[in-house]
């Protein structure tokens, strides 16, 4: 019998390595996570967001929800205000359907990068070393089930700015 070869993204391949890190088992096909795994990443998603939307000089405001205080952080002020529950049995989640939203999830990201001129493999390989990084010095929120950065994780900014240099000189 001959192995089908499925293909991955190199920076999926980065993700896994640090799925594996952080103890997260990646299965060798297509299966629905458990709920609570689910919920965790829905949450990271949410925040990540979030935090893209701050990024791009956005402030966020939801009806009949308060602002944030400005000394607050409007990411986790947000990301409290909400609550994941699984709705449906896991018989009766569409995994083709699931596929298909985190696959929309990826072109929007994408698009992002690509409205604001920029590249995005060096970045994407940068953020991903640097979260490979993370899980040497970091630990797991017991609450959350978040892998936290240690306090004197290095942020990758500097080097995303150096990227972005040599794509602003190219693009003269």
């Amino acid at each position: 019998m001959n192995p089908i070869y499925v293909p991955k993204t190199p920076h999926q391949h980065r993700v896994e390595q640090m799925l594996n890190g952080i103890g997260r088992e990646v299965p060798p096909g297509p299966k629905l996570a458990p709920a609570s795994l689910r919920v965790l990443w829905a949450r990271l998603l949410l925040e990540e967001v979030l935090e893209t939307i701050e990024a791009a000089g956005l402030a966020l405001t939801v009806d009949g929800v308060d602002a944030p205080a400005p000394d607050a952080n409007p990411v986790k002020h947000f990301l409290n205000k909400f609550q994941f529950q699984p709705n449906n049995t896991e018989d009766g989640i569409d995994l083709a359907g699931l596929a298909k939203e985190i696959a929309d999830v990826s072109v929007v990201a994408t698009g992002f990068f690509s409205i604001n001129g920029i590249s995005d493999q060096q970045i994407l390989e940068i953020v991903d070393e640097n979260n490979i990084l993370k899980i040497k010095t970091g630990r797991k929120d017991p609450e959350t089930g978040k892998w936290l950065k240690a306090p004197d994780h290095p942020k990758p900014d500097r080097d995303i700015k150096k990227v972005l240099k040599v794509q602003s000189i190219a693009a003269e």
